[in-house]
């Protein structure tokens, strides 16, 4: 048997292992906002949703860190390097809990700074405020912990616990809401002491699982110049990338609480479940590729990456397309039935979303190969500043008095921005072909977009029920999908690896 077909094989087990995670945590986590929602208020929920805001800004730190222990822990099981897997994991584990106590102090400091001085809130619900603040804080610190324990499964390829834990872990958080409505306290700061305890059983379970299965993850103090000396030259720019994206998400969230409040802070974390819950089936897909992308990478295998990038690119947009769509035409009916209670703004926050996603489900291939080489000084500084560039024109646009939809469409074109200048860095890099990535990759995503969307038009304007006309126009985009969007070689590929998973 080649050693593709192992590849293509291994690559499908862990696909479908994601998906059948993506599938039941989508579904658990739409259900939760709900109930969340109801349990809460709209009032106490803005008021999370903010201070999740604050804490997960200071975050990305880790997030760096967590890109950086995932490229390494590839890129040496790439090479064969074993001694230096190792190495790199006890190092990683190290930094990430000296990390999680820095993030600790610093959203400690900076949370009730703007708790205080910045937030709009009921002053009723200030004490409230305070002590989820400190439970989030903690939360932070023991997700920060377990990350190099979750780079080490996905280094692995080990997608069917990772997709379990994850399933327990959502479901759990599930089982909390439910215990919101049992007790007879603040529900607020009940669901952060909640959140928090889910945080560490879950943390305790990668541990005791990598620890049993995998030797590197038995940590050794230990230290290596030159190791740290990588690890801190790509985190330390990756560091810019992820400050720019926590600018976008989460600090863009505080200045619209400024001058919008609470309440369109709520269709922000609304429309945000709704949008990355339906990217999430995107995410897993990626995921299962990924590790493969920077090992090719590692063995300079670069005909070969070429080929990965143009057919992950497609392959993900028209994955989320397939699903963003119906809800993209029928947004307001899906959150009418999703919610009781839709907070303004909310449908347009969520198709802006949606749209900006798929652009990066596009464009995540051409990052995680910049990612794979190591080389990412300018890149990471390039793309910092076209995403950073959202908060001020956030304050300036909210400041004259237009719509917070305004922000999202700003946020929408920059995204678009840094897509084009990822694919001109990835380009030089590894001389990626213009002409047969606009061939294999654009026209037919431009080309089942277009025909799609004014299927799906067409289609809204009769009296259809929405879940009819949401059905319909699925049905017809994977047909268009499957007979103009991919290739004949694509097609046989995908019905074989349906064959092959059904014989087992």
């Amino acid at each position: 048997m080649s050693t593709n077909t192992i590849n293509n094989k291994r690559l499908a087990k862990n696909t479908l292992f994601l998906y059948l995670r993506m599938f039941i945590i989508m579904g658990v986590s739409f259900y939760t906002t709900r109930v969340v929602l109801q349990v809460l208020g709209v009032s106490d929920y803005g008021i999370y949703n903010t201070i999740a805001a604050v804490v997960v800004l200071f975050a990305f730190l880790n997030n760096a860190m967590v890109t950086t222990t995932q490229r390494f822990l590839n890129f040496y099981l790439g090479k064969g390097d074993d001694k230096s897997v190792s190495l790199c994991f006890s190092m990683s584990l190290m930094v990430h809990i000296i990390i999680g106590l820095i993030l600790v102090i610093i959203a400690e400091v900076g949370g009730l700074w703007f708790l205080y001085f910045k937030m709009s809130l009921p002053l009723e619900r200030m004490d409230a405020a305070f002590w989820t603040l400190h439970l989030a804080a903690l939360s932070l610190f023991v997700n920060v912990v377990r990350s190099p324990y979750n780079a080490c499964m996905i280094a692995y390829e080990k997608m069917d616990f990772y997709a379990y834990i994850s399933i327990l872990e959502a479901i759990l958080k599930l089982a909390i809401v439910y215990l919101l409505l049992l007790l007879k306290t603040d529900k607020l700061i009940l669901y952060g002491i909640l959140t928090l305890l889910v945080s560490v059983v879950i943390m305790m379970m990668y541990k005791i699982y990598c620890n049993k299965h995998y030797h590197i993850s038995h940590f050794k103090y230990c230290w290596d110049k030159n190791m740290f000396a990588n690890l801190f030259q790509f985190s330390g720019y990756s560091l810019l990338g992820n400050a720019a994206n926590a600018g976008t998400q989460q600090g863009v969230s505080m200045i619209v609480n400024v001058f919008a409040g609470v309440t369109t802070n709520a269709a922000i974390g609304v429309s945000g479940q709704l949008s990355h819950g339906i990217y999430n089936f995107i995410t897993n897909f990626q995921v299962a590729f990924n590790p493969t992308l920077i090992k090719t990478y590692a063995q300079n295998e670069f005909e070969q990456l070429k080929a990965l990038i143009f057919r992950v690119s497609k392959y993900s947009y028209f994955l989320m397309f397939i699903i963003s769509l119906p809800v993209l035409i029928y947004c307001e009916e899906f959150l009418e039935i999703w919610l009781k209670t839709v907070p303004e703004y909310t449908p347009a926050f969520c198709r802006l979303t949606i749209i900006s996603l798929l652009i990066d489900t596009i464009a995540e291939p051409l990052w995680k190969t910049v990612q794979a080489s190591g080389i990412i000084k300018r890149y990471q500084l390039t793309v910092s500043f076209i995403l950073l560039f959202n908060l001020p024109l956030a304050y300036f646009l909210l400041s004259k008095g237009f719509s917070p939809v305004s922000v999202f469409i700003v946020k929408l074109i920059l995204n678009f921005l840094t897509y084009i200048y990822r694919f001109y860095y990835t380009h030089n890099l590894i001389k990626l072909p213009i002409i047969k990535y606009i061939k294999c990759t654009l026209i037919p995503i431009v080309s089942i977009t277009l025909l799609s969307a004014l299927v799906a038009i067409v289609i809204n304007s009769t009296n259809w029920h929405f879940v009819v006309g949401s059905v319909v126009i699925g049905v017809l985009t994977i047909a268009f999908v499957i007979l103009l969007g991919l290739t004949s070689e694509e097609r046989i590929f995908a019905v074989n690896i349906i064959k092959q998973r059904f014989k087992k």
